[in-house]
């Protein structure tokens, strides 16, 4: 399934990338949003890496029934990721608009790689509530 989500996400991705204001067309003609799309498809594209990874690792752990996990990490990335990444880069940094847009992508990241090392550790093999599942 990773495999999947990475070459939809690469696709999405280049397309983010060369043609942003046409991806924004498709919601909008206001100019002033159409000129903000170059700089948020940049950010977006830069955090494609760990939507392959989120998306299926996170369907795996849910199916798995360990909700509280996933429940941390959002916690996690909505607070400690989103809220704190934008308010650094945005204000603390000065980086304005990209810098709201960036960290908010960049905070992925907080998401992708706990959920990622759950996977490739093996540890939802051992879980209890795996042997649920299987019979």
């Amino acid at each position: 399934m990773i495999a999947i989500c990475t070459v939809i996400s690469v696709a999405f991705g280049a397309l983010f990338v060369v043609a942003p204001e046409a991806c924004f067309r498709v919601f909008t003609q206001d100019p002033e949003v159409l000129a903000l799309a170059p700089m948020a498809m940049f950010t977006l594209a830069v955090s494609m890496p760990t939507r392959c990874v989120m998306s299926a690792c996170e369907a795996l752990i849910e199916a798995q029934g360990f909700a509280s996990f996933l429940l941390v990490i959002s916690l996690v990335d909505a607070f400690a990721g989103r809220v704190f990444f934008c308010w650094l880069f945005g204000t603390v940094l000065g980086m304005g608009a990209f810098g709201m847009f960036l960290g908010y992508n960049l905070a992925t990241y907080l998401t992708a790689i706990p959920v990622f090392v759950y996977y490739v550790s093996g540890m939802w093999l051992r879980r209890e509530g795996r042997k649920a599942l299987a019979a």
